[in-house]
């Protein structure tokens, strides 16, 4: 860390203040020989000029499958300073995007290698369905089920 006037080392003993922005944030460090003060970025800023940290901890929730509370409480617990509510359901709307493309393109990969696998006409198979409302013999009007084929080498 140099000053951005003189280029002499900054030390951290001569910090001045802070800015938190989530994990991440700037430190104000005044200079020894012309008393410029310096801001120091504490991290890495994405190409949206959000701190890649904030980032990675949003998407860490997300594959945890914890909310923005639990990450809060890990944080504290940590002795980290928190990310707020907003930030990190800012952060969850624009990574599910990205994480819903790459889910429909892993699923579309798969199922061109089940379609490239089951070219054999002699396919071994189990089928089996469920839906939301049981039937009742006569009236069978469930608007949703699911239903799961599995080949032999699947």
């Amino acid at each position: 860390m140099y000053c951005c006037i003189c280029k002499s080392p900054l030390h951290l003993s001569n910090t001045v203040g802070e800015k938190l922005f989530g994990l991440s944030g700037i430190i104000m460090i005044r200079c020894d020989l012309c008393a410029t003060v310096t801001d120091v970025q504490t991290g890495k800023r994405g190409p949206t000029g959000s701190y890649d940290i904030n980032t990675k901890a949003a998407l860490g929730m997300i594959h945890a499958g914890i909310g923005p509370t639990h990450l809060q409480n890990f944080l504290a617990e940590c002795n980290l300073p928190s990310i707020s509510e907003n930030t990190l359901r800012k952060k969850e709307k624009e990574l599910s995007k990205q994480i819903g493309e790459v889910a429909n393109t892993s699923c579309r990969t798969a199922q061109e290698e089940e379609k490239a696998q089951s070219t054999n006409n002699n396919v071994e198979a189990s089928f089996d369905g469920g839906w939301q409302k049981r039937g009742s013999g006569w009236n069978y009007n469930s608007n949703t089920g699911k239903n799961d084929v599995f080949s032999k080498t699947s």
